[in-house]
């Protein structure tokens, strides 16, 4: 039997992208918690066991903690404490090795995959050299949401994801990793230095990373449309470790469980499809900074889209489209050129997982004077005349 090492589900995120206000760990994939599958799976191989949240989740975890005896759960806030979660799964991983004794060799797994056999963790440890740093099973796939940076030598020297510099084909972690723990010790502390929050940036401060294509694939899920892909009959809960099961007959596929009144309801999106964000991919020729979306039948702009910092041509943002019921125009601003860009007659059904805003402008001026931009009201307005926009869905 080979050595037993910790393992260490990291689920400290806010789960903004899924739309949930609850971990994402423990929504129900086949009548089954994420987490007690992975618990399940891993439990074999594990020396001890380790959930790392979030207090802002806090109370959420605690009918697991209840049914998870020999796991040890940590809930932690940001380092600096100005708010009840951590910044990005660096400072979860930071926290969990300051916080707990663990063998010199530890696993890191994701809380949001859905692994399809247990057989990756063998395959791992069977791949795994000991003056390995940091070991990564992956797949060559195309347009991956994030790939590793290869030198010459094809040796591992980095990160990099599709938002910011998308790549025909790359090869994709699988988000479980098996590492030397004093060496991420040591390197976490340069990449936190650089304001850096996503954990696998490390990965420019290891000597030794070590990757290979494996056999044994898992299914990750950022958004709700993630979900159904694995499974056609999942339920999503506010509260999911409660034995009802959802009820409603109307479909089977995602479902939110309300505490409050202890009824299953099929929660209703734009097209009778159920995502509540999506990825958009900026076809156009303009930086967006500020954005905005309303019914084509409306006399205003309606709701204004989130936008951290400005989107370049070719750059992907994600949007909130709960709110959108039918038929809708969109209008850009690009501070650079001070210009408003406004396209229209978008349908529900082109609304998927990921949606490309392409094509040309409409005259502006049907929903009224344009919304005031950051900057202040807008001093150029572009009324070229044009064809019907049409989003193009990817694979």
């Amino acid at each position: 039997m080979k050595e037993k090492y910790d393992f260490c589900i990291i689920a400290g995120g806010t789960n903004e992208r899924m739309g949930i206000n609850y971990p994402k760990t423990l929504i129900r994939i086949d009548d089954e918690l994420v987490l007690m599958r992975i618990v399940r799976q891993i439990k074999p191989y594990a020396n001890n066991i380790f959930v790392c949240g979030s207090n802002k989740y806090k109370d959420h975890f605690l009918e697991a903690e209840k049914k998870l005896t020999d796991v040890t759960f940590f809930h932690f806030s940001s380092i600096d404490n100005s708010q009840d979660y951590p910044n990005g799964n660096i400072e979860t991983v930071y926290q969990l090795l300051h916080s707990a004794t663990l063998t010199k060799k530890i696993f890191l797994v994701w809380c949001d995959i859905y692994m399809t056999s247990h057989l990756i963790i063998e395959e791992m440890l069977d791949n795994y050299e000991e003056n390995c740093d940091f070991l990564i099973p992956t797949i060559h796939k195309k347009d991956p949401f994030g790939y590793l940076l290869l030198d010459k030598n094809e040796k591992a020297v980095g990160i990099e994801y599709r938002k910011y510099k998308p790549t025909h084909v790359g090869h994709s972690d699988q988000n479980i990793f098996l590492c030397d723990t004093q060496k991420i010790k040591n390197a976490i502390k340069p990449t936190m230095k650089k304001k850096e929050y996503n954990f696998l940036k490390i990965i420019g401060h290891l000597e030794k990373v070590e990757y290979y294509e494996t056999k044994y694939p898992v299914k990750s899920f950022n958004f709700v449309q993630d979900v159904m892909k694995i499974s056609n009959d999942t339920c999503v809960y506010d509260h999911a470790l409660d034995d009802k099961k959802c009820k409603c007959k109307k479909n089977k596929k995602i479902f939110y469980y309300s505490i409050m009144t202890k009824k299953c309801s099929c929660k209703k999106f734009i097209g009778g499809t159920t995502t509540t964000s999506l990825n958009l991919k900026n076809g156009t020729l303009y930086n967006i900074d500020e954005m905005w979306i309303t019914l084509s039948t409306s006399k205003t702009w309606d709701y204004k889209v989130d936008i951290d910092e400005s989107v370049g041509p070719g750059e992907d943002l994600e949007i909130d489209v709960t709110k959108v019921k039918g038929t809708f125009d969109a209008l850009i601003y690009d501070n650079e050129d001070e210009i408003y860009h406004e396209y229209h007659d978008f349908e529900p059904n082109d609304l998927e997982t990921t949606w490309e805003l392409k094509g040309k402008e409409f005259v502006q001026g049907k929903h009224g004077n344009n919304p005031e931009h950051n900057g202040g009201s807008s001093k150029k307005v572009r009324s070229d005349r044009k064809e019907r926009l049409r989003p193009q869905l990817k694979n």
